[in-house]
């Protein structure tokens, strides 16, 4: 990805949106754990066994609904506020509201 692309993007967020994003960016250019992350090499690691059963254990829930749908973890953000602003004001808040739908959003997230 080039700055070119980067500053695109950005030219796309709504102006509502604009001050989050200029958090995360400013926190992105700042955090070196973040930075370190985001410039890692892909996990290249093979598929344990307890992957796989995790995995399967997941996609059995969802082929029963015994997942949280998405709606719900929604209704815990703040009236009026996005996703993106949540995480930036308030990441701790954010994540334990999460937190709480337990492994249900884990699965969610292995669609």
């Amino acid at each position: 990805m080039r700055r070119r692309t980067l500053h695109e993007l950005v030219d796309r967020i709504p102006e509502r949106d604009l001050s989050a994003a200029q958090r995360f960016l400013e926190y992105l250019a700042v955090n070196p754990a973040c930075r370190a992350a985001l410039s890692a090499p892909p996990d290249d690691e093979p598929v344990t066994e307890s992957d796989a059963a995790a995995i399967a254990q997941a996609q059995e829930e969802l082929r029963t609904g015994k997942v949280v749908p998405h709606d719900d973890p929604l209704r815990e953000f703040p009236p009026g506020t996005s996703c993106e602003q949540w995480i930036v004001k308030q990441p701790f808040a954010f994540l334990q509201a999460l937190t709480k739908y337990g492994d249900s959003v884990a699965a969610m997230s292995r669609r």
